[in-house]
């Protein structure tokens, strides 16, 4: 059973949607939600702005609502919507809160995005959907996580009268970015090993590095989905082991001439390139080897990137992580926002205090430091 709470409810509630978001997995799975007054798993709240944690919201349209994964520090789980978007049922108009709140509490629940693009846990919210059901990755996802229902009966739901007063056992809401952790830290073991070897190094990829220009240094790299390595030099080139040496503008179009860090997406088959605090995303043709660029192209960031790179979560689901001298951010595209920063030594004893690039593979995470 996973207790729930619900905190600074708009006018008119929105109880019986939030509930509904909830049955849509609870009828699938072996869970059942409770609703409590005291400590919960789940914390749901409407707020603008900031809101007492990393992640402000922009006001209507932009950022919806944003959950936190499953974990074991207190904002773990909670979930979080933005009170100044036009929130509705059963109408084309504003945006829909049961489909909205059923995506944020798959995430609150241990699910990624999926690569399937009808489903409620594709990365972009559609629109309404009149007589909403899961789609079965949905539901595939979920059982892998909970399990099957073996009854088809529906389980009920405590309903407590909603709150719009903070209970004094919940964390008070702040205008500051509190110092405190807000990011999961529940990596898989694979991340324990740290190397700070150069690429030239590694068994997997090869890439000769002798004849790269004059001065150049290594600033970013990534490895995409058919384990091709590609690196970013100061001299604003990128070298591959398969296409060789390039400028960036010409091998990334409408890109930036020069890249500070890089990373590359299976689940979301995207690559995301970094300069100061841009964004830029691409697609990857059928080849495999032409990038060019997404629907949502271009982003302006809270920091300005040190390095990234896309980690397995202990649910087997992919987060993309930037990294800012000694911290370290989640970054969620559905969200198109941060969630949260970690200190890196929480994450990885020893990794040393700079590095230019980061890269990953199933057993180990790298930081590259290039001393040339």
């Amino acid at each position: 059973m996973i207790t729930c709470k619900k905190i600074f409810f708009t006018e008119g509630g929105g109880q019986r949607a939030i509930q509904k978001g909830l049955e849509h997995w609870s009828k699938v799975t072996q869970l059942t939600f409770k609703k409590v007054s005291g400590r919960a798993d789940i914390l749901v709240s409407f707020a603008r702005n900031r809101h007492g944690d990393n992640s402000p919201f922009d006001g209507p349209s932009g950022v919806l609502a944003h959950a936190f994964f499953p974990g074991r520090q207190e904002i773990n789980g909670d979930t979080h919507f933005d009170d100044a978007e036009l929130w509705t049922q059963g109408t084309d108009e504003g945006t829909n809160l049961e489909i909205v709140a059923a995506h944020e509490f798959g995430h609150a629940l241990g699910l990624g995005h999926s690569m399937v693009s009808d489903s409620l846990m594709a990365p972009y919210y559609r629109g309404y959907t009149p007589n909403f059901e899961l789609h079965p990755d949905d539901i595939a996802g979920i059982q892998k996580l909970y399990g099957v229902r073996q009854t088809t009966v529906p389980s009920t739901t405590v309903t407590e009268p909603i709150t719009t007063e903070v209970p004094t056992t919940t964390e008070p809401t702040t205008t500051e970015i509190p110092t405190t952790t807000e990011l999961s830290t529940t990596m898989q073991t694979m991340t324990e090993e740290v190397t700070t070897q150069e690429p030239t190094t590694s068994k997997q990829h090869q890439i000769n590095l002798c004849n790269r220009p004059p001065n150049s240094k290594i600033q970013a790299a990534f490895t995409d989905h058919k384990g091709v390595m590609y690196i970013f030099l100061s001299t604003g080139h990128v070298v591959s082991n398969v296409t060789g040496i390039h400028k960036i503008e010409d091998f990334f179009p409408k890109g930036p001439k020069y890249v500070d860090a890089a990373a590359y997406s299976d689940e979301h088959e995207m690559l995301f390139l970094f300069r100061g605090n841009y964004m830029w995303m691409y697609r990857v043709d059928a080849s495999g080897n032409t990038f060019y660029p997404a629907e949502m192209f271009m982003k302006k960031l809270e920091i300005e990137v040190d390095a990234a790179t896309v980690i397995l979560d202990n649910y087997g689901w992919e987060r993309i992580f930037l990294f800012k001298g000694q911290y370290m951010y989640e970054y969620h595209p559905y969200f198109m926002n941060l969630f949260g920063r970690l200190q890196i030594e929480q994450m990885w004893y020893g990794v040393p205090n700079t590095y230019d690039a980061i890269l990953t593979n199933e057993k180990e995470i790298e930081f590259l430091h290039d001393d040339r």
